[in-house]
């Protein structure tokens, strides 16, 4: 029987608002970007409004102009409980990617952070956020990737792998291709395309359990999860890391989005 994955997120993410923004923080890459700031790097200047589909604790919002029109939509509560406190004077709305609360074509910028390979149905939502953006507007995300360990991340993935007898799990694995077919089918363009890769590093148990909570882990019992924080809190002194690989891509809709 397969992951229940609109429950499982919807419990994650009551519990642990807040925490994948808090996780992506702490990561570090070779030129000095980090994930949210590469992120808002691939915003057009030129932006006056942004749409901010499933923006969980709302990144986003700090790394773009007061003079900008941003709105925050999520399903969760409590990661919009957690964006509206930090971001008081930002406009949050509760709603699904699939119903997304700004649908006549007047966005400027679309922002999908850590959640495309979330949605479901995954063309709906895509033809939602179409319908959001102007002709010629642009769609900027990030969401997770595969990739290798260097030679002295292995002990520590090796580590938190057995623990958990486990690896993280997403609903979709989305490559390169199928993500230019889905925009082809709703009127986007795919412009960019990259994959970067990130450090976390582990260098106290609060790292650890950082990290290890950052995890979607349906399938695992909790006393796993436990071990796998235990395991590398154990193993936290300095240069300790684990990886974290993150493809970034840009899009443009077309004058016949719908």
């Amino acid at each position: 029987m397969g992951t229940d994955w609109k429950h499982y997120l919807d419990r994650y993410h009551e519990r642990n608002a807040g925490i994948t923004e808090d996780l992506l923080d702490h990561s570090t890459h070779s030129d000095g970007i980090g994930p949210y700031d590469f992120l808002a790097r691939q915003i057009p200047a030129s932006s006056a409004t942004i749409l901010d589909v499933a923006c969980g604790s709302a990144p986003t919002a700090r790394r773009v102009g007061h003079d900008v029109e941003y709105i925050g939509s999520d399903r969760s509560r409590g990661e919009l409980s957690v964006a509206a406190t930090r971001y008081p004077d930002r406009l949050f709305v509760q709603a699904d990617a699939t119903a997304i609360p700004v649908t006549n074509s007047r966005v400027d910028t679309v922002v999908c952070s850590m959640a495309l390979m979330l949605l479901d149905p995954l063309d709906v939502a895509l033809r939602q956020i179409a319908g959001a953006l102007r002709p010629g507007g642009s769609l900027v995300a990030m969401y997770p990737a595969f990739g290798l360990p260097r030679l002295r991340e292995i002990p520590a993935v090796l580590a938190m792998l057995t623990a958990l007898r486990s690896a993280p799990e997403f609903p979709r694995h989305l490559s390169k291709s199928r993500v230019t077919s889905a925009f082809d089918r709703v009127g986007l363009h795919l412009d960019s395309y990259a994959t970067r890769r990130y450090t976390i590093p582990i260098k106290a148990a609060a790292d650890a359990d950082r990290l290890v909570s950052g995890l979607y882990l349906p399938n695992v019992p909790p006393e796993r999860i436990e071990a796998a924080r235990s395991a590398l809190a154990r193993l936290a002194r300095r240069g300790t890391s684990l990886p974290m690989h993150i493809t970034h891509i840009a899009a443009t809709a077309n004058a016949t989005a719908t």
